[in-house]
């Protein structure tokens, strides 16, 4: 919000950017006050997860250090118009006309996002691992859903080890894209579906409106669960028109914009369904042919680059299924279990019946939330389910030649995480500012030595 606002009022830069991220921060450390209580036993686990990935992702930021910003799309737009942004001072139309006229015009939360790595440095040194928080966010969001499922903290973990670090999803975090910030924002909201209290429905709302900011494909995300959530029983509520007035603030400007001045919210694309023109466009897309092929789904979903691996797929695919066999009748009436279960159903049919692109990140999501409805599963076989399928997703996420250098850092990462944690262990008021310091010592440290490409 503070970058899009300041893009929006033309303020956009370096120094308006730090001055006003200054003044919420202080506010934060100011009125926000932390917990008093004495942390659950579950949280043993969740830091002990947490510490895990965040040494993970960092094992694979050390790999790529010395690489420059790679793929067309971060190479093409994700970046360029981040920059664009910055030397104009606003959020302006980044002609892409000679690659793909459709990201000129779609959103792009992503670019916002990568705004606030480029501006500190002047360059892409930590713009490059863009996707990494977004990995993070995916286990913590994975692991939330898990829990209101009715698992056990460690499965829940274990469950959220296998959604961010199976290689679908790990493995973008070495790219300045925004396929895993879509993924993460759409499971932090399927999450709060089942979160109870007032702030339920704004958690809701923020969630959702970043997935639709984010980029056009996150209709193949947000149709699914339009149809198995909504209507409840309620037709109004204050709770659904929390939820409404927070997407149409934050994501309805990407889309007035181009229903003002083109007449289409989704320009340039057509939207004629069954032939009947609703929204003018420049084109029209078709269905990919590779999705009618069985080999190339096999390549799209198992052994392709960006492929679950064989392991990874047949036990993902085994898990969901007991999972719909476990008392399908009683879940089913649950909205939370309704999605886990149904919703990839309907994703697919969506997915297949509409994509130009037979790309697997379209629909990484429910990969995701296919693994978190392993939770459904009977609590007998829960334990070794969720093991078995966060130890094949971690283990083929990576080239063996990395193996030492992937344990090197991670447990570097890992005792300094601890090591930390035991210090401010009995002084909670402590740890805003100890984080702060953190994070200026850690960008200084880059700024001054990391290595040149």
């Amino acid at each position: 919000m503070i970058a899009g606002g300041l893009g929006l009022a033309g303020a956009l830069s370096p120094v308006a950017l730090a001055v006003v991220a200054g003044i919420v921060c202080v506010g934060a450390l100011v009125f926000v006050k932390p917990p008093a209580t004495k942390p659950p036993a579950a949280d043993v686990w969740l830091f002990g997860g947490l510490v895990f990935v965040v040494g993970f992702v960092s094992a694979v930021i050390w790999g790529h250090r010395d690489l420059p910003a790679m793929g067309d799309d971060p190479l093409t737009y994700h970046l360029p118009a981040a920059v664009t942004w910055l030397q104009q001072g606003r959020i302006c139309i980044y002609e892409t006309w000679n690659f793909n006229p459709a990201n000129s015009y779609s959103p792009l939360a992503g670019s916002i996002f990568a705004i606030w790595l480029l501006a500190p440095l002047g360059n892409d040194v930590l713009a490059r691992f863009l996707q990494s928080p977004a990995v993070v966010a995916v286990f913590l969001a994975a692991v939330q859903i898990a829990r209101r499922l009715g698992a056990a903290p460690a499965v829940s973990v274990l469950l959220g080890l296998a959604c961010a670090l199976c290689r679908p999803i790990v493995g973008q975090s070495a790219m300045a894209k925004d396929d895993v910030f879509l993924t993460a924002f759409v499971l932090l909201g399927i999450g709060g579906l089942a979160m109870p209290g007032p702030a339920a429905p704004m958690r809701i709302g923020l969630a959702f409106a970043l997935a639709a900011a984010t980029k056009y494909t996150a209709l193949y995300s947000l149709i699914p669960i339009l149809l198995l959530v909504f209507p409840p029983r309620k037709v109004f509520s204050w709770r659904i028109a929390t939820v409404a007035v927070t997407v149409v603030v934050l994501a309805g400007p990407w889309y007035l914009r181009n229903w003002l001045f083109f007449g289409n919210p989704v320009f340039p694309v057509m939207v004629a369904p069954g032939g009947v023109e609703l929204f003018p466009g420049l084109f029209e897309t078709t269905v990919s042919p590779r999705l009618r092929q069985p080999q190339e789904l096999w390549r799209l979903f198992v052994a392709g680059y960006w492929g679950l691996g064989t392991a990874v797929a047949l036990l993902v695919a085994a898990g969901w299924v007991g999972a719909w066999l476990s008392k399908p009748g009683t879940k089913l009436r649950q909205p939370l279990a309704r999605l886990v279960l149904t919703g990839p159903l309907v994703a697919g049919l969506v997915f297949f019946a509409s994509s130009p692109y037979a790309e697997l990140r379209f629909v990484q999501v429910w990969i995701a939330v296919m693994i978190c409805a392993m939770a459904l599963l009977p609590h007998r076989i829960q334990t070794p389910a969720a093991a078995g399928v966060a130890i094949a997703a971690i283990s083929t996420s990576f080239a063996p030649q990395f193996l030492l250098s992937f344990v090197v850092v991670a447990v570097g990462v890992s005792a300094g995480a601890i090591l930390l944690r035991s210090l401010l262990g009995g002084r909670p008021s402590l740890r805003p500012y100890v984080l702060a310091t953190g994070a200026i010592v850690a960008a200084a440290s880059v700024w001054v030595w990391w290595r040149a490409y």
